[in-house]
């Protein structure tokens, strides 16, 4: 366990997408274990439950224009590789082939596979903020050392709520950086945006890593 060994280095968890719901979730979970110093969350989800509210006109958007897209790119990268595993799971091939949406994907696939109930469960295990309640709460406040969620208000795939601002401003260490723009990973700058491919995310990696390792 990170907190049972002796690092010389001081340890920073910088995660996108997927890895920053991941590195929010350990950091929440783990609490005074958790052996980092910091965590850094691009266009990750506190609390996931809130993709599941069709009301919402950023799930709207996101549902019908970018999440087909998604869902295609991840079914060639991530199932493909794997569907062997995942036939023999009960689930088929046009089932697989049916999924439209990174929520049907999640439902239909992710939690046959891993035995979750619905995707209500699913999100309420992988997000730092469970299902946005008193106990989900409670788990968000557990992060003992700084969790920085850094978030575009027009990010198309984890819309804005998911980054549950309600919830963070009752904590003592998470807090969240909220952009105009940027997309989901995405930022770019300039009028030439390829040049600065990372630029952005980089240099707030590099001034947060160094704002909690006192640098």
């Amino acid at each position: 366990e990170l907190n049972k060994m002796d690092y010389k280095t001081k340890i920073v968890l910088v995660g996108f997408s997927m890895g920053a719901i991941i590195g929010a979730n350990y950091t929440a979970k783990a609490r005074e274990s958790c052996g980092i110093v910091g965590n850094l969350s691009f266009s990750g989800t506190l609390c996931g439950q809130v993709m599941l509210d069709s009301t919402l006109p950023s799930h709207v958007h996101s549902h019908r224009v970018w999440q087909p897209a998604l869902a295609w790119g991840l079914k060639a990268t991530v199932i493909k590789p794997f569907l062997h595993l995942v036939l023999k799971r009960g689930i088929t091939t046009k089932g697989v082939e049916a999924i439209g949406s990174v929520n049907e994907l999640d439902s239909k696939l992710v939690c046959a596979y891993h035995k979750y109930p619905n995707c209500g469960a699913y999100y309420e295990d992988i997000s730092a903020a469970g299902r946005g309640d008193a106990k989900g709460l409670a788990r968000l406040q557990g992060a003992a050392v700084p969790l920085l969620e850094v978030h575009a208000m027009d990010d198309p795939i984890a819309v804005f709520e998911v980054a549950a601002v309600e919830l963070v401003e009752q904590t003592e260490n998470v807090m969240v950086l909220a952009t105009k723009h940027g997309g989901h990973i995405g930022w770019p700058l300039g009028w030439r945006p390829t040049k600065n491919r990372w630029g952005y995310m980089m240099d707030i990696s590099m001034e947060f890593t160094e704002a909690v390792c006192g640098c």
